[in-house]
């Protein structure tokens, strides 16, 4: 049995826990399941600790990556094979190696970020994950990686997994909204 998705899943997710063990609210800021007072909610939340916001934000950019590009190879090696033309074949195939995992990634990241946090914007960070993503399969495919080896995919990955999450997460710190009178914090794309 190959036990190396689960080692990687395992070893994205450790960077989540000190963010989550230390929160008495839970990862989601949900709280204590038992009625209390009804108070007002505040306007802010409390910042989570930087680090710790960086560790789980690479752990779930991570994971999303790791569980997605493997099957959008796959998926974008068949697109490949519908077509007889040159450009019918090639044309979504690429459009879908490209774009599914920074897209995915990205949307796992933002919602998570805006979950903890809020006030992260989606389109810039799309573009950010999309960029390093592009780095890595040009660089990958200039030093003659295979989809169909296996080491390669595994390198594929594990480069995809740390260099997209980071380049998201740098754009999404660099382009948060402040809070202020009429600003939503929530889900600003």
């Amino acid at each position: 049995m190959n036990r190396l998705p689960l080692l990687v899943l395992s070893a994205a997710l450790s960077f989540a826990a000190p963010a989550w063990a230390q929160d008495p609210a839970g990862p989601l800021g949900i709280g204590p399941t038992v009625p209390t007072e009804v108070q007002p909610e505040p306007t802010t939340r409390a910042p989570v600790e930087p680090w710790h916001f960086l560790g789980a934000g690479m752990g779930v950019g991570a994971a999303a990556t790791a569980f997605t590009l493997a099957p959008t190879v796959i998926l974008a090696g068949y697109l490949g094979t519908l077509s007889s033309g040159l450009l019918g074949a090639a044309v979504p195939s690429l459009l879908t190696l490209l774009f599914v995992p920074p897209l995915l990634s990205t949307l796992a990241i933002w919602t998570f970020a805006n979950l903890t946090e809020g006030g992260f914007k989606l389109t810039p960070a799309f573009w950010a994950g999309l960029g390093a993503h592009l780095a890595v399969v040009v660089v990958a495919g200039l030093l003659g990686a295979a989809a169909n080896q296996p080491g390669d995919m595994i390198l594929l990955t594990l480069a995809d997994a740390v260099l997209m999450p980071a380049a998201t997460l740098a754009v999404m710190n660099h382009t948060r909204l402040q809070p202020g009178p009429g600003v939503n914090l929530r889900w600003e794309f």
